[in-house]
């Protein structure tokens, strides 16, 4: 999906999670620095919440340890690409 506005390419961010439940993360911009920031972002949130021995409320969080990273490309909804830090 493009954005009229600005001619900006988005994608959908999502993880697949240990037991394949797929949950979306947010929608950005195809750009590998914006979501490099968002992965490793979430990434360092978990590592926090696990070093600190709590438990978040963002089932986000609870669902990071053993996940998979995805990008879909709205202008080919369905289309999926594995993403790595």
């Amino acid at each position: 999906m493009t954005d009229t506005k600005t001619d900006t390419k988005l994608v959908r961010l999502s993880i697949l999670t240990g037991v394949n439940e797929r949950i979306e993360l947010c929608t950005c911009v195809d750009e590998d620095n914006v979501i490099r920031k968002i992965i490793q972002s979430y990434e360092d949130i978990w590592q926090n919440t696990v070093n600190s021995g709590h438990i978040s409320k963002d089932p986000i969080i609870n669902k990071w340890s053993g996940s998979s990273t995805f990008v879909e490309n709205l202008d080919s909804p369905g289309t999926f690409e594995y993403w790595q830090l």
